[in-house]
């Protein structure tokens, strides 16, 4: 079963921001770190598209699970599927890896920040 096509996908980063510098000024920093969090998003679905791998899995602890809705072709319904960073992967030949062209793209955003957490 292929679990990798991300096309009617939806995925929840979470990213902690580390730095506390980002918090000395309320109003230019949260804008700074908003950003900041963009960036990171944007960086993130360039890495997946130039499938570079490696890079990718960087973005993730080891034991970082990806949670995707798929729908297979012929199905009338859509379903949740969970993979480790590690079996997620291993399983790109099938996926990203089997698309002669394959491009993600971030949309839109809707960060939140509290306190040194992002939500996107």
């Amino acid at each position: 079963m292929n679990l990798l096509i991300l096309r009617n996908s939806f995925i929840i980063v979470l990213f902690a921001l580390i730095s506390t510098s980002c918090y000395n000024s309320k109003a230019s920093s949260n804008s700074e770190s908003i950003n900041e969090v963009k960036d990171l998003l944007e960086n993130y679905y360039s890495t997946m598209s130039d499938r570079d791998w490696i890079k990718y899995q960087a973005f993730f602890i080891d034991d970082a699970t990806l949670t995707t809705v798929w729908q297979a072709e012929g199905e009338t319904t859509a379903s949740i599927h969970a993979n480790s960073i590690s079996d997620f992967i291993a399983q790109t030949k099938d996926g990203p890896d089997s698309q002669p062209i394959f491009e993600e793209n971030m949309i839109s955003s809707d960060i939140i920040l509290k306190q040194n957490l992002a939500s996107a």
